[in-house]
């Protein structure tokens, strides 16, 4: 197909007169949007190969150039990326814009061979042929303003990274195109199994990988669950499913999340791994055989901070992490996608027995005579030790977390006795992770206690209350 893109129509000729030129030309007339996009098509696959064949002779490591993207271990892209308008001083010549781009490890080598490369420009392309057939005669290639060289660092490594644009031209007249460049609907269906690879890795495999590489090395244990901000929790979660450019490679984007109230083995165990970071080639393998090889796992900047809660300093951390996949090296095995969380359960509160738990954990920590008899209306009589009321309770917004109020009383005829009792109860409190009957409280708080004079029959007394709040969640 020669000269087949020429634009034949003018308003001063006849449609006929055009009609016969184009067929002469063997471009029909009127042509078709549809066919002249496909048209365009062929062209810039045509030229961009042919521009891959001539960049590769001039690369000193030829299999390190590819088309569109750079290799995932660096090298030299090409692309053409753009027509530009036919120049009436220029009849019969296709001008293109292209592109080159590249990175690499090896910043010294790529520097030179870049810049090797951008001095040969201006450059005399002359007649290409390509493996589908296409026969392209370049006419002057020429760089604008030299291309640019910038210092980078991916994953922590660092690299170099060139980029330049080119315009080329083509001598429209004299060249061939065949259809081979271009085989339409063909080419995707080609690309099948690669694409097929790449969707097989589902983001709950890559989840699954990574839990196993924390726990193993880091001593955290990820959920899938969100953080929890009243548990010892730590929580990954998948933020983003990066779009297919590479067949080759798959990215993922997460949240590693962690709290604890124990601050210095979390600070540790998280300091660790932002250390560590990133790393590469690193396989995990599934219970039921699924293989997942990292090409990398990077990550952002750690960030933690202290608060208080319950009484207690807590620390809260949190690390965005990325993971690179070798797609033609891993096995994907369904069943090791993890399953759903269990959903929380809100325990059915008895709250005589809780009561009743309360007395026996005071008497208990106070090592009071367990046999002494608890009223179970909690109306104290004068010099009986303990006695635990229920009176209300309340839950948050987030429906995670019940709050429970009791209010425990006593009463001695002597009032040392009265602010003794006091001051051992107050060094008990507060209590986490602490067994009340068949409830688990996170927390159990003192709060709002006081003594009083009364008169009990005539005798001076000397009563003695204060609340707890006890923290459930679930």
């Amino acid at each position: 197909m020669k000269g087949a893109c020429m634009d034949l129509t003018h308003p001063d000729v006849a449609p006929e007169t055009l009609t016969a030129v184009g067929e002469a030309a063997g471009v029909p007339y009127p042509e078709t949007e549809a066919a002249a996009a496909q048209r365009r098509k062929l062209i810039h696959a045509a030229v961009e190969n042919a521009l891959l064949a001539l960049i590769r002779s001039r690369w000193p490591r030829p299999e390190e150039v590819t088309l569109r993207k750079i290799p995932p271990a660096g090298g030299l892209a090409v692309a053409v990326t753009g027509m530009e308008a036919l120049d009436e001083q220029e009849p019969g010549i296709l001008r293109l814009r292209a592109s080159l781009a590249g990175r690499s490890t090896a910043t010294e080598r790529f520097r030179c061979d870049f810049l090797k490369l951008l001095a040969e420009f201006p450059l005399i392309g002359g007649e290409v042929t390509t493996t589908a057939g296409s026969c392209i005669r370049f006419g002057v290639l020429s760089a604008g303003e030299g291309g640019a060289l910038t210092e980078v660092r991916e994953n922590g490594i660092p690299q170099v990274s060139g980029a330049a644009e080119l315009l080329l031209r083509v001598d429209g007249m004299n060249s061939t195109f065949t259809e081979a460049e271009y085989p339409g609907e063909g080419d995707d269906s080609a690309d099948g199994p690669a694409r097929s690879a790449w969707a097989a890795l589902a983001p709950g495999l890559v989840w699954a990988a990574l839990a196993k590489l924390l726990r193993e090395r880091y001593g955290l244990n990820p959920e899938t669950a969100p953080g929890d901000p009243f548990r010892e929790y730590c929580s990954l979660q998948l933020t983003a499913a990066e779009p297919l450019e590479d067949t080759a490679v798959r990215g993922f984007r997460f949240a590693l999340e962690a709290g604890s109230a124990t601050p210095s083995q979390l600070r540790e165990r998280l300091s660790r791994l932002a250390g560590d970071l990133p790393f590469c080639e690193e396989t995990v393998t599934l219970p039921a055989g699924s293989s997942i090889v990292f090409r990398v796992v990077a990550g952002g900047a750690l960030s933690c901070r202290s608060l208080r809660q319950w009484g207690r300093v807590r620390l809260e951390g949190g690390l965005e992490l990325r993971a690179e996949l070798e797609v033609a090296q891993c096995v994907p095995v369904a069943a090791d996608l993890p399953g759903d969380d269990a959903l929380p359960t809100r325990p059915a509160f008895d709250f005589g027995a809780l009561e009743r738990a309360i007395d026996e954990l005071l008497l208990e920590k106070l090592a009071v005579d367990t046999q002494v008899r608890l009223n179970d209306s909690a109306q104290l009589l004068a010099g009986k030790p303990w006695g635990t009321r229920f009176t209300h309770y309340e839950t948050d917004d987030s429906g995670r977390l019940t709050t429970l109020f009791f209010q425990v009383e006593w009463s001695h005829f002597e009032r040392e006795n009265a602010l003794e009792s006091l001051a051992r109860l107050e060094r008990l409190f507060p209590l986490y992770e602490c067994r009340l009957g068949e409830v688990t409280a996170a927390a159990v708080l003192m709060e709002s206690n006081r003594t009083v004079a009364e008169q009990f029959e005539h005798a001076d007394v000397t009563s003695g209350a204060f609340t707890l709040r006890v923290c459930v969640v679930y």
